[in-house]
């Protein structure tokens, strides 16, 4: 009777030793396990976008001199001043006399915003087609829109007045 007593206490013994200490440190292992694998999901995401990340950096370091280009054809800024000293010395450098030049900015909402001008200019044809070649080669994005031309006499010389339409666009920064 004394080994019955003794293996029934032994067995409720066990029963409870696994119910209060082996079963809630299976239960907290299950867990981990499958926080663990959670884990190593998002490590796996982080990598990948890592990996990107790092293949964009590398991406833009060998374009960076198309974005500087294109920074320079669309700045962020009207950068006016810069602007009329380049049309200044294009105007000059074609052979073209200037006589006027106005600007309006468009009123616009949005990132891209712009600028309309007019130039009034005294010269020869070749001179002018010079011009418009010089403009074409600028680092600045500047698109013609309309050309008008009028021939004068002054003192029995012929010269060509142009009136050249032109607009040229910037980024806001907003």
């Amino acid at each position: 009777m004394n080994d019955k007593i003794l293996s029934s206490i032994i067995a409720v013994g066990s029963i409870l030793i696994f119910t209060l200490l082996v079963l809630p440190a299976f239960d907290q292992t299950r867990m981990l396990r499958s926080s663990i694998k959670e884990r190593e999901v998002i490590l796996r995401e982080v990598e990948e976008m890592s990996s990107q990340v790092k293949n964009l950096n590398r991406e833009i370091e060998a374009r960076k001199s198309d974005i500087d280009k294109l920074d320079r054809l669309f700045p962020r800024e009207k950068e006016l001043p810069e602007f009329l000293s380049n049309i200044e010395s294009i105007v000059s450098a074609s052979g073209m006399i200037l006589s006027e030049m106005n600007l309006s900015e468009v009123p616009g909402q949005g990132k891209i915003r712009k600028i309309n001008g007019t130039l009034k200019l005294n010269g020869s044809y070749p001179s002018f087609v010079n011009l418009l070649d010089l403009l074409e080669k600028n680092l600045r994005l500047i698109e013609v829109g309309t050309v008008d031309a009028a021939i004068q006499l002054t003192e029995g010389a012929k010269i060509l007045n142009y009136d050249l339409n032109f607009e040229i666009n910037y980024l806001a920064s907003e």
